[in-house]
């Protein structure tokens, strides 16, 4: 419907208003690394006042059938879109229907835990790993300015990420940032 209108240019300035606003954030989406056009379908639902079939996303986006039904698949994995099922218009059987997710911030933090909290803790093991394998270097006897020099290092890079990863974690947890610890870590010189 609104692609029609569009490609025709009677869309009206409310139909141009939610067009834009879908590709805002299928463009952050697209930013952060999603599938652009996951954020294209979820805030086409979100600016609906009622459920939509994936027939109505394909209509309102502009997508294939196929992006859209991948699409939903994906955003319901992530927890942002819901699905809906009512008596499909005069058909007598039942149709698809889908909703988004509401909770802005429970997406957000969905995400920081699924993603960015996870890459983190990964950091946090990998250079875990490699204060380990200094230790084993400097317990085989290896005893340098460039072991030295690379230990501080590393062991400055692991503060860091255990400061970001409770900053992350308690963002995820209680909605609080405190920038407080990474200034202190980026104040001093090393």
């Amino acid at each position: 419907m609104a692609q029609a209108q569009a490609s025709t240019g009677t869309q009206s300035p409310l139909d141009q208003a939610v067009d834009q606003v879908a590709h805002a954030i299928g463009d952050i989406m697209e930013f952060w690394s999603f599938k652009p056009s996951m954020g294209r379908v979820w805030a086409t639902l979100y600016l609906s006042q009622t459920s939509l079939s994936a027939e109505e996303i394909c209509a309102r986006t502009g997508l294939s059938s196929g992006s859209v039904s991948m699409t939903l698949n994906e955003l319901r994995l992530w927890g942002v879109v819901g699905r809906d099922t009512s008596s499909g218009a005069g058909s007598g059987r039942r149709k698809k229907l889908y909703r988004a997710e509401t909770d802005i911030w429970a997406m957000v933090t969905r995400v920081f835990k699924e993603r960015e909290l996870k890459q983190v803790h990964r950091t946090v093991q990998a250079l875990e790993h490699a204060t380990s394998l200094i230790e084993e270097a400097r317990a085989a006897g290896e005893d340098s300015e460039r072991l030295a020099f690379v230990s501080a290092r590393v062991a400055r890079l692991l503060e860091l990420a255990r400061s970001g990863e409770r900053m992350l974690a308690r963002l995820a947890d209680t909605g609080e940032l405190s920038l407080g610890v990474l200034r202190g870590w980026m104040g001093r010189k090393r």
